[in-house]
């Protein structure tokens, strides 16, 4: 029996915008890692559009990642 994945936004993992910088960066990781991403609508005051989800195991993957974090999120 095959178990679904769970699909989540960067929105819905950091409970924060990701913003256009890091949600491209993650894309591109995704991207060379061959991961499989899934694409869902949404609508706000802020933003209308598709936006891509990623699986949470890849999610926490890479941001448990001390180096790739703070490539991607410099601030922190």
């Amino acid at each position: 029996m095959e178990t679904q994945r769970e699909f989540l936004s960067l929105y819905d993992y950091l409970n924060k915008a990701a913003g256009p910088k890091l949600g491209k960066e993650v894309s591109n990781i995704a991207k060379f890692l061959g991961e499989e991403k899934a694409y869902k609508n949404i609508s706000n005051p802020k933003y209308t559009g598709r936006i891509s989800c990623y699986p949470k195991y890849f999610l926490n993957y890479i941001f448990t990642l001390p180096r790739v974090y703070q490539h991607l999120n410099p601030k922190q």
